[in-house]
Parts: C-alpha cells; sequence; structure tokens
C-alpha cells in the first residue's frame, strides 16, 4: 500500500467516529462498527482500484494508531524530562499531522509517582496516631 492509499484509507476512517470515539454509543455496536469499515473498504476498493479486506483494513489503522500513539508517547516522556522547548520531541513521521483528529478521543492516562502515593499514605497515618496519642 503505498502512500496515498494510505492516507486515503486515514481519510475514509476519518469519516466513521463509530471506530474511533470510545465513548461514542455507536462505538459499542458492532454491527455499524463493521458496517462503517465495509463502507471504508467499498470506497477505498473504488478510489484507488485495489482491492481490500476488512481484516487487512484494520490491521492497517490499528498499526497507524499504535504508531500514532507511540510518537504521542515520545512526545510527554521528552516534555516530563524537564527539556526545554527546543529538545522537546518532534515527530517527522509523514502521517503526524493527519492522525491529530484523533487527539480528542485519546484517553491520557494521569499517573501519580509512588512518592505522592507514600507521602499521602504517611500524613494518614500519622494523624491517626496524633489522635491516639492526645487521647
Amino acid at each position: 500500500m503505498d502512500r496515498d492509499n494510505v492516507r486515503t484509507l486515514l481519510l475514509l476512517y476519518q469519516q466513521h467516529p463509530c471506530l474511533y470515539i470510545v465513548k461514542s454509543v455507536d462505538y459499542h455496536n458492532r454491527i455499524k462498527r463493521e458496517k462503517a469499515l465495509q463502507i471504508i473498504c467499498n470506497q477505498y476498493t473504488e478510489i484507488t482500484k485495489e482491492p481490500i479486506t476488512i481484516e487487512i483494513a484494520k490491521k492497517k489503522i490499528n498499526n497507524l494508531r499504535s504508531q500514532y500513539l507511540d510518537y504521542l508517547n515520545k512526545i510527554k516522556q521528552s516534555k516530563a524530562s524537564g527539556a526545554s522547548a527546543d529538545e522537546i520531541y518532534r515527530p517527522t513521521w509523514w502521517l503526524y499531522e493527519d492522525m491529530k483528529f484523533l487527539d480528542p478521543y485519546i484517553a491520557q492516562r494521569k499517573g501519580e509517582s509512588s512518592i505522592t502515593e507514600r507521602v499521602s499514605r504517611n500524613k494518614k497515618i500519622l494523624e491517626s496516631y496524633k489522635n491516639i496519642i492526645i487521647r
């Protein structure tokens, strides 16, 4: 699949939010998702004159999403490392900008360091001991 065809597949995918908006009711409807994938495959074949199966389309889309998430993680890690604005990782992947439509729908997990967790737990323990000693 050449770059133009990959971009075509991505644009067709973007037209079917039921495939990537996890909080959507349609996302949880397997039949609607399968229909959307079938439409994508039919349109892709019509545009590119190359047949594509649902399995191949799913695999390609999944690979693109995974690659995009890898780049987002690299950016996040470079920011977390205390890098200056000039040192923050900037992806050069040719589809990076095209994949940004997914940003509002990607769940960013908020991590908490184990140090913060331990300090919080220790404060609670100290408070409980203070209550025991004061009595």
